[in-house]
């Protein structure tokens, strides 16, 4: 399951419905949307200190 994502039922519906797509590039995953423009989102290694 390398190229596997876990998603509670309610964002595997989400991105369905809205036709996001899911990849890895290197080490991150990348959701873009029906248009293929990437989504912008939160990384969670990211603390805000510089």
């Amino acid at each position: 399951m390398a190229n596997g994502i876990l998603l509670c039922w309610h964002h595997h519906a989400y991105v369905h419905a809205r036709g996001i797509e899911i990849h890895r590039q290197g080490a991150r995953w990348v959701f873009t949307d029906a248009a293929g423009h990437e989504l912008a989102g939160h990384d969670p290694h990211d603390d805000g200190v510089a």
